[in-house]
C-alpha cells in the first residue's frame, strides 16, 4: 500500500512539473527557433552576416543580462508570495520589476555607443565587424521592450500560468519568422535589407510580446487579487528587496553568458572557417539546450511556491524528478549529435556545394562530440542551480558561475590561442568547466542549506506600503 501511495505520489509531482515547465519548454523552445531562424535565413543571405549577428546577438544579450537577470528574479518573490497567500504582494512585486526595467532599459540603451570599439577589440574582419556593428545597435532599441515584457511575464510565471508565456512566445516568433522573410530578402515588394532586417524582425516581435504582456496582467480579473492596477505605487523596501536576490543574479547571469561570448570571441580568432563553424554548432545546440532551461525555470518557480508554504520536502522531490527528465533528454540529444551531425546543420548550408559542406562538417562534428558529452552534466547543472534560485541562494550560484567559468572556459581559450593549439582545445576547458559546475551544485543541493531560505518576509506582514484594493486579512 505505502508503495502504491509513494508511485502516485511521485507521479502526481512529475505532473506538476510537466504542467509547469511544458509551456515555459515550447516558449524557450519558440525562442530558440526565433534566432535559428534569423540565423539559417542570414546564412543562406550571408555566412559572414550569420557569424555577426550570432556574436553581436551574444554580445547584446551579454549586456542586457545583467539587467535582465535582476528583473526576472520578481518571479520568484511572486511564487513565494502565491505560495504563502500573500496575493496583494504579487501586483506589487511586478510593478516594482517593472519600473527597475524601464530605469536598466535607458541606461542599457547607452551601448549603441560601445559597439564599435568593442568588437573592434575582438579583432575580426572587417566585413565581419561590420555586420556585428550594425546588428547590435538595431539590438539595442530593444532593451526597454524586453526588460519591460519579463517583467510582466514574472506575473504568469511565478504564479506557475506559464500557458499564456508560452502563447505570447509563439506569438512573437510567427511575427519574427514573417518579417525576417520579408526584410531580409526583401519579398512582398519590401526593400532587401539584409542583416538590418533581421534587426529589425527581431526588435518588432519583442516589442509586440511586451504589448501583449502588459495588457494581459492589468485584466480586470487580476486586479482585486493581484492588485495589478492598484499596487503601481513605487514601494522602495520592497524593490531594496528585489535587489538585494536580483543583484547577484544579474552579475551571475551576465558574466555567465560574457564567458561563452568570450569564448566564442577567441575561438573566432581561430579564423572564419571555424569561427563559422563554431557559431553553426552552438546555433544547433540551442535548439537542444533550450527546453531544458525551461525545465530549470519551472523546477525554480515551483521550489519558491513550496519554500513559501514552508514544504521543502516536496521542492525536493520535484527537484530530484526534473533532474531525471533533463538527463534522459540529454543523453538523446548527445546521441543525435554524435550519430546525425550532418543532418542537423544541413539547414544552414543552403547552396554550399558538397566539398564545402564536408569541410565545414570536418570542423563541425567534433564541436558536436564535446557538446553531447557535456551535455550528460549540463542536467545537473540547470535544474539544481535554479533550485538554489528559486530559494534564494543567488550569491553562492553566482560566485561559483564566474569563478569556474573564468577560470576553466575562458582563460583556457585565451591561452589556447595565443599560443595557437589545436581550435578544439578550448573546448576541453568548456567541458571541465561544465562537469565542475554540476559537482557544485549538487553538493550545495544535497546539503540542503537552500531549504531554510526565503526571499520573502516570513513574519508578521511588514508595514512596506501595503496599498491595495483588498486589505490583507481578506485575502
Amino acid at each position: 500500500m505505502n508503495n502504491l501511495l509513494k508511485k502516485a505520489e511521485i507521479k502526481a509531482s512529475a505532473a506538476e512539473v510537466l504542467a509547469v515547465a511544458i509551456p515555459l519548454i515550447i516558449s524557450t523552445s519558440a525562442h530558440t527557433v526565433r534566432t535559428f531562424t534569423d540565423r539559417v535565413f542570414l546564412m543562406r543571405y550571408e555566412p559572414q552576416a550569420m557569424s555577426g549577428a550570432m556574436f553581436a546577438g551574444l554580445c547584446f544579450f551579454c549586456i542586457c543580462a545583467f539587467f535582465l537577470g535582476i528583473v526576472s528574479y520578481v518571479s520568484t518573490f511572486v511564487a513565494q508570495y502565491n505560495g504563502s497567500g500573500r496575493h496583494y504582494r504579487i501586483g506589487q512585486s511586478v510593478w516594482q520589476g517593472v519600473y527597475l526595467a524601464i530605469f536598466f532599459g535607458i541606461i542599457g540603451s547607452f551601448a549603441y555607443f560601445l559597439a564599435e570599439p568593442l568588437f573592434r577589440w575582438m579583432g575580426h574582419s572587417s566585413e565581419t565587424l561590420r555586420y556585428e556593428v550594425i546588428y547590435f545597435r538595431i539590438m539595442c532599441v530593444s532593451f526597454i521592450p524586453v526588460l519591460v515584457g519579463q517583467a510582466f511575464a514574472c506575473f504568469h510565471i511565478g504564479r506557475g500560468k506559464t500557458k499564456t508565456v508560452m502563447y505570447v512566445n509563439i506569438l512573437t516568433c510567427a511575427v519574427n519568422i514573417i518579417l525576417d522573410y520579408i526584410l531580409i530578402f526583401g519579398n512582398f515588394g519590401a526593400p532587401e535589407l539584409g542583416i538590418h532586417g533581421a534587426g529589425y524582425a527581431t526588435v518588432a516581435s519583442i516589442a509586440a510580446g511586451t504589448l501583449v504582456y502588459a495588457g494581459s496582467f492589468i485584466r480586470k480579473k487580476n486586479q482585486s487579487r493581484y492588485g495589478a492596477v492598484s499596487g503601481y505605487p513605487f514601494l522602495w523596501p520592497l524593490t531594496k528587496r528585489i535587489l538585494r536576490y536580483g543583484l547577484p543574479n544579474g552579475v551571475n547571469f551576465m558574466l555567465d553568458i560574457a564567458a561563452f561570448t568570450s569564448f566564442l570571441g577567441f575561438v573566432g580568432r581561430y579564423g572564419e572557417n571555424i569561427h563559422t563553424a563554431a557559431s553553426l554548432v552552438f546555433s544547433v545546440n540551442m535548439i537542444a539546450f533550450m527546453p531544458v532551461i525551461g525545465l530549470g525555470m519551472a523546477v525554480s518557480v515551483i521550489t519558491g511556491k513550496y519554500l513559501g508554504m514552508n514544504k521543502p520536502g516536496l521542492a525536493v522531490r520535484n527537484a530530484w524528478i526534473a533532474y531525471s527528465m533533463a538527463l534522459a533528454y540529454f543523453i538523446c540529444t548527445g546521441l543525435m549529435y554524435v550519430f546525425a551531425g550532418k543532418v542537423l546543420i544541413t539547414p544552414f548550408t543552403g547552396e554550399m556545394a558538397e566539398g564545402q559542406v564536408n569541410a565545414l562538417m570536418s570542423l563541425a562534428y567534433p564541436l558536436m562530440c564535446f557538446i553531447a558529452a557535456f551535455s550528460i552534466a549540463d542536467a545537473g547543472a540547470i535544474i539544481f542551480s535554479n533550485v538554489l534560485k528559486g530559494a534564494g541562494d543567488t550569491r553562492f550560484v553566482m560566485t561559483i558561475t564566474i569563478t569556474l567559468s573564468w577560470l576553466l572556459m575562458v582563460l583556457p581559450s585565451y591561452v589556447s590561442v595565443k599560443l595557437s593549439l589545436p581550435y578544439f582545445v578550448p573546448w576541453i576547458g568548456l567541458t571541465v568547466y561544465i562537469y565542475m559546475l554540476n559537482f557544485a551544485f549538487l553538493v550545495r543541493f544535497l546539503k540542503g542549506r537552500w531549504k531554510k531560505m526565503r526571499v520573502i518576509e516570513m513574519e508578521a506582514v511588514e508595514d512596506i506600503g501595503d496599498k491595495c484594493e483588498l486589505p490583507p486579512a481578506k485575502i
